[in-house]
């Protein structure tokens, strides 16, 4: 058995143009005050997601964002059982700062419910550059708590939101690994592999001051929830095996995903009083997933390994073979679903 540890310490610098960049024009889904309807103390206070003008502003004076990465783990190869390794190892990271974008919902309830004493009205992180205009391109705060004056769905004109420094992000978890080879007298050699994360928690801080928000086991998405992290399953699984004949390589993986919770704009970090992203106002549940994918390959081999053709290897494979749709997300601004973690291909057979 092998123990082993590590700890490092690093830091990202922000991109060029999050420092110098100009203004990013986007039309997210912002919730507002519904004046769509005729206008009663009931359906007023009402939310309403449309989606709406923003510009997403660089700043100049975000620092790098630092992270600390303690892991300590073991490795068995059990003489018993030869060809067989197992490794564990758990992690834990912390980014004690950390560059995030605020949602534009909960900077539209600041404004309306604060006015002058929001934190994003003359936010230095605005650079002097007008949190809002009005339709005609004026500068514009709501009067705390005057519902006349309120940015409404209707009177929305431009939101510019900008990045902000100050947060934080802290998780920990295990890595599991498993490999397996079985050498037989005249079937070839067979590789058996699962490789697996258990994540025990994913937190974030938007700023000095705030509490942690859990974002373990839920889909964040820009449009919807301040600092969006993607997709973070509560774990996730890849197996597999590989089978070498002849100099034939038969592989088979197979990827799994739990479902996940979709919170829309219901997340703590905007606070609205209903899900703006379903029907029914409450969460999206986003059901597991699978996806199975398949290769056949021939590898060319001369028996003294000089022959030109040595190293050749022609392959053809069928990627996601039962053809899986991606889940519907329903806060997603990307096709209403994940494509960095989903395949939104199906089937694809290639050579």
């Amino acid at each position: 058995m092998t123990i082993r540890g590590t700890y490092s310490q690093g830091f990202v610098v922000p991109q060029l143009n999050q420092l110098f960049g100009p203004p990013l024009n986007s039309n997210p889904y912002v919730v507002t005050p519904d004046d769509t309807v005729p206008t009663t103390d009931t359906n007023y206070f009402r939310p309403l997601a449309l989606q709406q003008n923003v510009y997403y502003i660089s700043n100049p004076d975000v620092p790098p964002s630092t992270a600390e990465t303690k892991t300590i783990g073991a490795v068995y190869s059990p003489k018993q059982i030869k060809g067989l390794t197992i490794s564990v190892d758990y992690y834990h990271i912390e980014q004690p700062q950390y560059n995030f974008i605020p949602s534009s919902s909960q900077m539209v309830a600041s404004l309306n419910a604060n006015g002058t004493n929001s934190f994003y009205y003359n936010n230095p992180a605005l650079h002097g550059t007008a949190v809002y205009l009005d339709q005609n391109n004026n500068p514009y705060v709501p009067t705390a708590g005057n519902t006349n004056t309120y940015i409404t769905a209707l009177n929305f004109g431009t939101l510019n939101v900008p990045l902000l420094p100050g947060g934080s992000i802290r998780t920990d978890g295990i890595d599991f690994g498993l490999n397996y080879r079985i050498e037989t007298k005249n079937w070839g050699i067979v590789d058996l592999f699962a490789n697996a994360n258990v994540l025990f928690s994913y937190d974030v801080k938007l700023g000095k001051g705030t509490p942690w928000l859990g974002y373990k086991g839920q889909y964040t998405d820009s449009q919807a929830v301040a600092a969006p992290q993607g997709m973070i399953p509560d774990y996730n699984i890849t197996a597999g095996f590989t089978w070498s004949v002849y100099n034939f390589d038969y592989t088979v993986t197979a990827h799994y995903l739990p479902g996940v919770t979709d919170f829309g704009d219901l997340h703590p970090s905007v606070g609205a009083p209903s899900n703006d992203f379903t029907a029914n106002g409450k969460p999206w549940s986003v059901p597991d997933y699978y996806k199975i994918d398949m290769q056949l390959a021939y590898n060319f081999r001369s028996d003294a390994g000089k022959k030109w053709y040595d190293g050749t290897r022609l392959a053809v494979g069928v990627n996601n073979i039962t053809d899986n749709l991606p889940p519907l997300i329903a806060s997603s601004s990307e096709d209403n679903s994940d494509k960095s973690t989903y395949d939104i291909l199906g089937r694809f057979v290639y050579f």
